[in-house]
């Protein structure tokens, strides 16, 4: 099976993190290099678009691998600088293929969605800010917590909680939530269409664990809308520390009720299918973790 190298690593155990590989394949060659790759481990990308290129993607030994092949024969610097006699920039095919490289031309969606939950320094959002720069395709984050990132704008927002047991203002305040939600989750869901692998950073499903509403009427409308009617991402991953290693990191809260939160993350979610996650030991670890459990949720998403 004749390969050339492109560009990239001489050999795949010197690919940095995140890195490639790329290589040009003989089309005689591509049923044995499926069959061999796929034998090591590697699963190959559709990749709507890009005829003349497979993409293979791997994740072994805590790091991600991957492989684009481009069909045909390696091109000579004369030939790729010389022009093409007849070419036309634009055509039906090469636009229809533009729209499909962007949006796949297909119901299926391709590329998972995620959630990463957990109290506050469980290191949600360093995993994903690390996976995101670890993952050798493309990946969307989204932030879906409550609480705003800079001080004066969770003082503006503050205000909009209810400071009464009302019913009919913590229903209201659930309807709005539950909106907002829908308001961010479809971005993602548009990017996980197209193929992306969508990070969540928190999930409204964290409510039902901590905080929920006071009022019995408030509650039941919550388990509804944030249990049934908001979609519930492929896979739930809960990180987990102890309330104690939690506030060492953030000195938010504290220790006791942090982990109180925790056992009530645990208890509430595990048996919706979070899959759990230490985070109390070194955060490679943690993120090599997690990545593992995104390549599977990939694998049962894409067509391989």
């Amino acid at each position: 099976m004749p390969v050339t190298l492109r560009k990239g690593a001489g050999w795949l155990g010197a690919i940095p993190v995140g890195g490639e590989v790329d290589v040009w394949l003989p089309p005689a060659s591509v049923p044995a290099a499926d069959t061999v790759l796929a034998l090591a481990g590697f699963r190959r990308l559709s990749a709507p678009g890009f005829n003349r290129h497979r993409f293979y993607l791997a994740f072994e030994a805590g790091r991600w691998l991957k492989i684009d092949a481009k069909l045909g024969a390696p091109a000579t610097a004369e030939a790729a600088a010389a022009p093409v006699a007849g070419r036309r920039r634009w055509s039906p095919a090469r636009l229809a293929a533009a729209v499909a490289q962007r949006r796949p031309l297909g119901g299926r969606r391709l590329g998972p969605m995620v959630a990463l939950l957990g109290p506050d320094g469980a290191g949600k959002s360093s995993i994903a800010m690390a996976l995101q720069s670890e993952i050798p395709i493309a990946v969307t984050v989204i932030y879906l917590g409550w609480r705003p990132r800079r001080p004066h704008v969770a003082r503006a927002k503050a205000s909009l909680e209810p400071r009464t047991v009302s019913p009919f203002r913590e229903c209201a305040f659930v309807l709005y939530q539950a909106v907002r939600a829908w308001r961010k989750l479809l971005p993602g869901y548009l990017a996980a269409w197209r193929g992306d692998i969508v990070l969540l950073d928190r999930h409204p499903l964290e409510v039902l664990a901590i905080q929920p509403r006071r009022s019995p009427t408030a509650r039941n409308l919550e388990r509804l809308v944030f249990g049934r009617l908001i979609p519930r991402p492929d896979v739930l991953v809960l990180l987990d520390a102890s309330g104690a290693v939690l506030f060492a990191r953030k000195g938010e809260q504290t220790p006791a009720l942090l982990e109180e939160w925790r056992q009530r993350y645990l208890e509430v979610l595990v048996p919706r299918g979070a899959v759990v996650v230490s985070t109390a030991g070194p955060v490679q670890e943690s993120i090599a973790s997690v990545s593992e459990i995104i390549f599977r949720a990939l694998a049962a998403r894409r067509r391989w």
